[in-house]
């Protein structure tokens, strides 16, 4: 193919916008993209603005997806940060993992600069899948930059296991790169099966939408922000306790105005209203002993998940057996 792709471990704005090793030195920028996720009939659509600015042993991206129609946050949390370090997979900081749907994305950003040309490996967090796919890639005539199209190297590969096993059949990598080698557009799309029978579908289609250089002053902005912000926004979680929002909430409050002309005002402004919801919800009695004193003898709440093998599964079914639940979240 005669491109060099240069690889993330560089301390790169690469892996974001563009590769040149004058960005080596300066890897403080900015981008935009629309993201569209598709899981069999539902579809979502928003927006990420990402920062990229300097952190010890690599980078840092902090971003803000938000769905404009809705106005909701597609993270869970107004702001996150995913931590990019000079070796090893990226590191989600500051995200909610009951939303991992932006985090999945920026993932795959970060992964799809890898692609190079033949046999490679596609990040099955493009898909909502946790693990790394096999797929052949062709390089594509494409009238400026190029064009990557990859499918599974294999006829089938099963995903997870069970009585009902989850069998990916089909997926499809489209992968377009400016003239720079900066990514520009990505796209994935999967067929499933689960049990023999088929499976709803997923796909997520990334487009860079802007993408921009920023002063070493503003990147420091963008940092010092998210610093102040980082502490805040953990709080914005219902459980939390009445004592831990009031402090985040005295701290904001005292030096908030310094942020809100800054390059993430916008998110101190969405903050002062959410803190103002979850101090009500923290007014009620959360203390977790409190709570499990109150529910001994009591009926456990009802509720519905799907299984492993995509069953529904409801708490009452189990009504007179011992039952153990256990509780993971995401690493």
């Amino acid at each position: 193919m005669g491109l060099l792709l240069f690889s993330v471990t560089l301390l790169s704005a690469g892996s974001l916008f563009a590769t040149g090793s004058h960005f080596d030195e300066n890897p403080v920028a900015t981008a935009k993209w629309e993201v569209r996720e598709v899981k069999g009939e539902e579809e979502s659509r928003y927006e990420i603005t990402i920062y990229q600015v300097e952190a010890p042993g690599g980078t840092r991206w902090i971003w803000r997806a938000v769905d404009e129609q809705n106005g909701t946050y597609p993270g869970g949390f107004p702001i996150g940060s995913l931590r990019l370090q000079k070796r090893g997979k990226p590191r989600p900081e500051l995200f909610d993992p009951l939303s991992p749907g932006v985090t999945q994305a920026l993932i795959a950003i970060h992964s799809a600069v890898e692609a190079q040309e033949g046999e490679g490996w596609a990040d099955g967090n493009a898909v909502g899948i946790r693990r790394n796919l096999p797929v052949v890639r062709t390089d594509v005539a494409a009238e400026s930059g190029f064009f990557l199209k990859g499918s599974l190297k294999v006829e089938e590969m099963e995903i997870r296991g069970g009585k009902k096993p989850l069998v990916l059949t089909a997926l499809e990598e489209e992968l377009r790169y400016d003239d720079n080698g900066g990514l520009t557009q990505a796209s994935w799309t999967a067929r499933m099966t689960r049990g023999g029978e088929k499976s709803p579908g997923r796909e997520l289609h990334l487009i860079r939408k802007e993408v921009a250089i920023l002063e070493e002053e503003e990147g420091v902005e963008v940092q010092r922000g998210f610093e102040f912000l980082k502490p805040v926004v953990s709080v914005l979680r219902k459980g939390m306790s009445l004592k831990a929002v009031e402090l985040a909430e005295e701290m904001f409050n005292k030096d908030r105005k310094e942020f809100e002309k800054g390059p993430l005002g916008d998110v101190v402004k969405d903050v002062d209203g959410l803190l103002d919801e979850i101090r009500e919800l923290a007014k009620q009695p959360l203390n977790p002993d409190d709570r499990a004193k109150k529910l001994l003898g009591k009926p456990a709440p009802d509720f519905t998940l799907e299984d492993l093998d995509g069953d529904e599964v409801k708490l009452s079914d189990y009504q007179g057996k011992t039952v153990m639940l256990a509780f993971w979240g995401y690493s």
